[in-house]
Formats: structure tokens, sequence, C-alpha cells
């Protein structure tokens, strides 16, 4: 029994890992959509998509920056498009 708890504690730095690299995939996405928007219509001054797990993803053209936000419009995630 005891050492089925070590094994699990010894995995959790691994699922925080795993859980960071998946958001950062969705950032790639999210920007790649809002990249898409912008080419196609260069009129607008902001850009919004939603993603399949319900976050607002909004690009603002002329500071250059995306913002999440969660569906409680919470904002988990501000950078650069670029980066």
């Amino acid at each position: 029994m005891t050492l089925i708890g070590v094994t699990m504690i010894n995995f959790t730095p691994v699922r925080d890992q795993t859980d960071r690299i998946q958001f950062e995939s969705v950032i790639r996405q999210a920007k790649l959509e809002l990249l898409s928007q912008k080419l196609s219509d260069t009129t607008q001054t902001e850009y919004t998509y939603t993603d399949e797990k319900g976050y607002r993803w909004v690009y603002i053209r002329r500071s250059g920056i995306v913002q999440c936000y969660t569906s409680d419009d919470v904002r988990i995630y501000s950078g650069q498009i670029y980066k």
C-alpha cells in the first residue's frame, strides 16, 4: 500500500508538465486562428476566437496582445501574438 502512495506522488510533476504542454499547444492553435482572421479581414481592430473548451481568445491588433478568458471572464493568459 505504501509503495502505491509513493508512486502516485512521483507522477504529480509529470502530470503538471503534461498540463502545461497541452495548454501551450492550445495557445499556439488560438494564435494561429486569430492570425488567420487578421489576414482574411484587415479592417478589424480586435479579433476573437472561442475554442472547444470554451476559452475566449482576444487579439487586439494595435497592441499585438493575445488574451485568454474563461467562461467566467477570468483572464488566464496574456502574451504577444508572435511569441
